[in-house]
This record gives structure tokens, sequence and C-alpha cells, in this order.
């Protein structure tokens, strides 16, 4: 082999395949990579939707350990419509909607952690620098004022 058919020769990407039957079972082979490629692409979107959710929802159960549903209410019940609306989009097969709102959900949970958090400390400086009321009853000590001063 020399000139033209030689260059030719080297010209080709693809396996050559000799007679008409090792020609279709290259032509198969290549068939079923491709089908094979397809299939493992097309899980790809419902193992990350799910995957993405799983984080979600664990997000969610850190905030209500945390006391988001009393401490934060409104940022808890947004992390949970928005996980609703994630599982609602995975149903229809809309799995990048799905992550979307799911990631959207751990980001509102996330902020719910931060807001109890905010809250329970804030609640427990009230506590500890608050009045004390007096071994008698009286409000933080101080006598009661009366126009008559009956109240000493």
């Amino acid at each position: 082999m020399t000139g033209r058919a030689e260059t030719t020769q080297r010209l080709h990407l693809a396996p050559t395949c000799g007679d008409a039957t090792r020609r279709r079972l290259c032509v198969r082979g290549m068939f079923g990579a491709l089908l094979l490629v397809g299939a493992v692409l097309s899980g790809c979107g419902p193992v990350t939707a799910v995957s993405t959710i799983q984080k979600a929802n664990e997000a969610i159960d850190e905030a209500e350990k945390a006391g988001a549903e009393r401490y934060a209410p409104y940022e808890h019940t947004r992390a949970q419509s928005f996980l609703h609306k994630s599982r609602e989009m995975q149903g229809f097969g809309l799995y990048e909607q799905s992550m979307i709102w799911a990631r959207e959900s751990r980001i509102a949970s996330e902020k719910a952690i931060d807001v109890a958090r905010i809250a329970r400390e804030r609640e427990a400086r009230l506590k500890k620098f608050s009045r004390k009321p007096s071994k008698k009853g009286e409000d933080g000590g101080f006598p009661g004022f009366t126009p008559s001063g009956e109240g000493e």
C-alpha cells in the first residue's frame, strides 16, 4: 500500500470492519454502547434530584431540632413549602426544577437554624438580665407609690 490508498487508510478514525457480518456486529456494538451511555446519562437526573431532596430533608430535621418551629416559624414553613414543591416537581419528572427547589429548601432551613439560634440566645439574655421580684412579691423591691403614702 503506497500513495493514496495508504493515506486514505490512515484517515479513518473509526475501526474498520471487514466483511458484512463483521460490519453488522460492529454497528450493533456501537449502537449498544450508545444505548448504554444514554441509559447512564438519563439516570443522572433522578439520582441527583433524590440526593438533593434528602439533603434538604435532613436540613429541615436539623432546623426542627434547633427549635425553628417555635423561634423561626416563617423560615421553617418556607423550607417545608420548598421541599414539598421539590417533591412535586420530581413526581412530574422535572428533575432540574426539583433540585432547584430542594436547594432553596436547604437554604431556608439554614436560615431558620440561624434565626432560631439568635432567638434562643436573645431569650436567654432576657431571662438573665430581667428584674426579679423581691421576697415580698413587690416588683423589683421598690415600694409602691400611693398619694396617701400607705404603700410603704
